[in-house]
This record gives structure tokens, sequence and C-alpha cells, in this order.
């Protein structure tokens, strides 16, 4: 029990930094939270958010292939996942379908919101991200994620 409540608080540790734009803070607590549970897709997919956020791409892209790897059969990690990794290689349409997919079946995350909105910029659909990003903003406390996708 009592390590559940730690996991709990190391995501949502992880979860406030990188809204808050802190890389670095995401990683350490998403990091601490892999040593308590290794085969969890869910701290794998934070590990990627937060590498991606640091620049460090081959950690996101490891970790992508992580949360695949424990959600074969597909599943909303697996599917943010596959989303970073088109990211990572500029297949912004197809990370936006995949971020999409990953709206429609859970709708209240602010990072996924941040990302579409990240997505759409890249793909010149401007007043779009803006929405997008006002969505984020509004279901993470009006954080913005600033920092946590490329240049």
């Amino acid at each position: 029990m009592e390590a559940q409540t730690d996991i709990q608080t190391y995501m949502e540790r992880g979860k406030q930094a990188l809204a808050e734009g802190q890389g670095r803070e995401a990683a350490i607590a998403y990091a601490q939270a892999a040593q308590l549970e290794p085969d969890n897709p869910m701290v794998h997919l934070g590990l990627a958010e937060a590498n991606l956020a640091l620049g460090s791409y081959g950690v996101v892209y490891m970790a992508c292939r992580k949360v695949q790897e424990l959600q074969p059969g597909g599943g909303i990690e697996s599917t943010l996942a596959q989303a970073l990794l088109n990211l990572l290689d500029r297949r912004y349409d197809r990370a936006l379908q995949d971020v999409d997919t990953a709206i429609s079946q859970e709708p209240g995350t602010g990072y996924v919101h941040a990302l579409r909105a990240y997505l759409l910029r890249a793909t010149k659909q401007d007043y779009d991200a803006g929405l997008a990003r006002a969505r984020a903003a509004r279901l993470s406390h009006g954080q913005h994620f600033d920092n946590c996708f490329p240049p």
C-alpha cells in the first residue's frame, strides 16, 4: 500500500513539474517511480515526456519502446508513446492522429492537449493550436507546459 502511495506521489510530482516546464525535476520524479514499478507503462511514458523536454531524444525513443513492449495490445500510453515517436521522426500529421485518438479516450489530460497544440503549430494550424494550448492551461490549473517540446 505504501509503495502505491509513493508511486502516485512521484507521478503527480512529475506531471506537475512538466506542467511548469521543469523537465529535469519531472525526469527525477519519474525515475523514482520507475524504481518502484519498473513494469508500469505510465511511468515509462512519463520518462519519455520528461526527456523530450530535456532534449534527450535517445531516452525518449527507449522509453516509448518500453511502453509499447509493456502494452503490446495497445492502450492510451502506447498510443501516446507512438505519438512521441512520430514527433521525433517529424511525422506531425501521424502524431496528431495518435494524440487525437488519446484525447478521445481520455480528454482530461493537460499534457496531451499541450502536445496537440505543439503538433498543430508544427503543421501551421495556429488558430487550433491556440485553442489546444488554452485547453491545456485550463486542465493544468494555468500551467502552459513551456519548454516541454522541441524548439
